[in-house]
């Protein structure tokens, strides 16, 4: 694994590369060479769109948000200066794709890439690879733009949600049988993810199982309490800069961001907080619109309050700071001391809302 280290502020377009290579030199009547693996056979691109490093296990991050990702950095090569050239999907695929800077490939809103600007899939292509791509939603991700050029398949998907990812196990599948029928057989697969990108219009937070948008916020909120703000991607800057932000607004935008939408209660004990004063935090929060309610079809008693693509967008901004200064405040302590000494928190922090 290489660590050299990297600023867990930037944010990246995290890719994971993983080969899969078989077969192994003859024996001989000498004595056995040392077993040299044949060139890599497949090849798997994955994209996840816009998922910052700083909210990666595997970069440092201490919850536990990426286990696959983070099992696979595990056993293979995690690349940590690793920086996308340009912040915006279209540019910035164009560039992985080609290896060029977005100047040389010249993609944009109004045009494809330069015709001649090669691509990871053609060069494949050309060397008897069978290439395919499935992508996530997003006008930005069309082939249009060069993105198609060497793909003999190229899908566009029609969810946000990952776990509606049929049509690239299917095709696994097929190449994994005619793999089997021709060892000859070689494939490139391109499988891009728009989960956790945030825009507008964009469903945010992302879709997540119940389980997983339900874990974090219970680490701030204690039960029977919810918090609320509302405004743009730029009100916790703004009190942030007038010293009117509180440790609320911040502890809700952060479990907000990792659980997905929640009603008051659950936000309540998630960071603590009796309802009465989350209800106060939940109404300036949404009317700078960082926070929406919307009835829960359920019990419709209550709101379920979820994070616009402003909030989402500031919670970003803010928070890999205030984590690297808990974690290096942290540091000293062993993993065992850290997990006490949140149990102690909490405890304490009931304690003064009883």
């Amino acid at each position: 694994m290489v660590r050299n280290g990297g600023s867990d502020e930037r944010r990246i377009l995290l890719f994971v590369l993983f080969f899969v290579a078989v077969g192994w030199l003859g024996c001989s009547s000498e004595p056995p060479a040392p077993a040299v693996p044949e060139a890599p056979r497949h090849l798997v691109l994955i994209s996840v769109d816009t998922l910052g490093a700083k909210h990666v296990g595997a970069y440092g991050y201490a919850r536990d948000t990426s286990r696959a990702i983070d099992a696979l950095a595990a056993r293979g090569v995690l690349f940590e200066n690793a920086y996308t050239q340009q912040v915006w999907t279209l540019t910035a695929h164009l560039s992985l794709m080609t290896g060029l800077h977005p100047q040389a490939h010249g993609a944009s809103e109004q045009r494809a890439a330069w015709p001649a600007a090669p691509t990871l899939a053609a060069t494949l292509k050309g060397a008897g690879f069978e290439t395919a791509a499935f992508t996530g939603v997003g006008g930005y991700m069309s082939p249009r733009f060069g993105l198609g050029r060497g793909f003999e398949r190229y899908a566009i998907g029609k969810t946000h949600d990952a776990r509606d990812d049929g049509r690239r196990i299917a095709w696994l599948r097929a190449q994994a049988k005619r793999s089997a029928a021709d060892p000859g057989h070689r494939f490139f697969l391109f499988a891009h993810y728009f989960d956790v990108h945030s825009d507008v219009g964009t469903e945010v937070p992302y879709v997540a199982p119940e389980a997983d948008a339900r874990r974090y916020l219970d680490e701030v909120l204690p039960p029977g309490d919810s918090w609320q703000r509302s405004g743009d991607t730029d009100l916790l800057i703004e009190l942030e800069k007038s010293g009117e932000a509180t440790d609320r607004d911040r502890a809700v935008l952060e479990a907000l961001y990792h659980s997905g939408p929640l009603s008051q209660k659950e936000i309540g004990q998630k960071i603590l907080r009796s309802s009465g004063n989350i209800t106060m935090v939940i109404d300036n929060l949404e009317k700078t619109g960082l926070v929406r309610r919307e009835r829960n079809e359920a019990d419709r008693r209550f709101f379920i309050v979820h994070l616009t693509a402003k909030g989402d967008n500031l919670i970003n901004k803010i928070f890999p700071p205030h984590a690297a200064v808990i974690a290096k405040d942290l540091g000293v302590l062993t993993a065992a001391e850290q997990n006490a000494l949140g149990s102690l928190c909490k405890k304490l922090g009931r304690k003064g809302e009883s």
